[in-house]
């Protein structure tokens, strides 16, 4: 982190990017102090998201981590219980397919302690057929739990 050791947030969306590149990205020592990467809308499939699992050690401090509109498909769920998705605050995997988004409701659904500092998630799938009780749940789920007391 040499290069730049004051980084704290990336975004490089839209740039094309693929599993080979974002294996490369994430191994760079630069991201070691980035809280938050931002790599929406690139061609990143579920291999670089396991990937990312398995660099993990290389972004210690990865708070945010937003990978909506990429090609993210057939997500294994045990992923979420590894680094850097337990120690995130933000998880945001908006237009991927309608499975990856049913796997991570589903896992977070039935285990939230799976990512405990969780504050926003966003799993919106895209395209968007009918998404009312699937959008109430995941919507429900931000309320925090004194206010949805309090709404029941």
């Amino acid at each position: 982190a040499k290069d730049w050791p004051a980084l704290r947030t990336l975004r490089i969306s839209g740039l094309d990017i693929n599993d080979e590149q974002f294996d490369r990205l994430i191994q760079a020592p630069v991201l070691k102090e980035v809280r938050e990467l931002d790599v929406a809308g690139n061609r990143i499939t579920a291999a670089g998201m396991e990937m990312l699992t398995h660099m993990s050690e290389k972004l210690p401090n990865l708070r945010k981590l937003n990978v909506g509109f990429n090609r993210i498909e057939g997500f294994d769920e045990q992923v979420y219980e590894q680094p850097p998705f337990s120690q995130l605050t933000e998880f945001k995997s908006h237009g991927n397919s309608h499975a990856t988004a049913g796997v991570a409701f589903e896992a977070l659904e039935r285990n939230p302690a799976l990512m405990p500092h969780l504050q926003e998630l966003i799993l919106e799938p895209h395209p968007t057929p009918d998404l009312s009780e699937a959008r109430t749940r995941i919507l429900a789920a931000r309320v925090p739990p004194a206010i949805r007391a309090e709404q029941e």
